[in-house]
């Protein structure tokens, strides 16, 4: 009764996404069905389908949702202050993991496919480009220090740290990786490593860096965020598509 009369206020099409993400949290990408949904938000398949004609509509409302969380969650651990010491790649290397093993089911549905490339449209397109743009700001801001090859471009580099990144966040989440084995604490240490090693391999000019370079790597235990191992997070495998 309460997410009827939330529809009559205009809401219903937040009842319905909100209700697909407990879904998509407890059960996965494949509980997230409009019948599901409908039931969950406690109204009529009619209701529902005046705001999401099919499942996979419904998916890509998620999908945004999903991508806002996360470029928060990036934008977070940039201003961090228990992250000053180390880089603003490094900060977001470390938001990107943490976010995914708190919301694994969100990281793996954002890039499903599931969620077809013609419906990466406005706005699911917007969200994800504005996350994307984070990384980016990063790498410009690096530029401007000198730090990045003045001949590379920048969504190149980008595309680069966030192949890494996210590649290892899967690999952490599928259980393939355990940051101990490799003398780390935590996963949020190992993401810092990560983006630590890309960065100081950007330039040449950063060769005359490379004492200082070592020093700051070796502070990354001191300040790194401490995230949940993958073993303790993770939770039952989830079909991605």
């Amino acid at each position: 009764m309460r997410t009827r009369q939330a529809y009559h206020h205009g809401n219903l099409r937040e009842a319905l996404i909100d209700a697909g993400v407990a879904l998509l949290g407890r059960q996965g990408i494949d509980a997230v069905t409009l019948r599901n949904v409908v039931a969950q938000a406690g109204v009529s398949p009619a209701a529902a389908y005046r705001h999401f004609s099919n499942a996979t509509e419904l998916l890509s409302a998620i999908a945004e949702k999903g991508f806002v969380a996360l470029r928060l969650a990036m934008v977070a651990a940039l201003a961090d202050p228990r992250l000053a010491e180390v880089s603003p790649i490094e900060r977001i290397g470390q938001g990107y993991v943490r976010f995914a093993q708190e919301h694994p089911d969100f990281l793996r549905l954002i890039f499903s496919p599931r969620i077809p490339c013609d419906e990466r449209s406005t706005p699911l397109a917007e969200a994800g480009h504005a996350a994307f743009g984070v990384l980016i700001q990063a790498i410009e801001q690096a530029r401007a220090q000198g730090d990045v090859d003045a001949a590379t471009p920048t969504p190149l580099l980008a595309v680069a740290a966030w192949s890494i990144i996210h590649g290892l966040t899967v690999l952490l989440l599928d259980e393939h990786l355990d940051p101990k084995e490799l003398g780390l604490t935590n996963s949020a240490e190992l993401a810092a490593a990560c983006m630590a090693i890309f960065r100081y391999g950007w330039s040449d000019a950063l060769k005359g860096k490379k004492q200082a370079g070592s020093r700051q790597r070796s502070r990354v235990k001191a300040v790194s965020l401490k995230s949940p191992s993958p073993n303790k997070s993770r939770r039952s495998p989830r079909s991605a598509g």
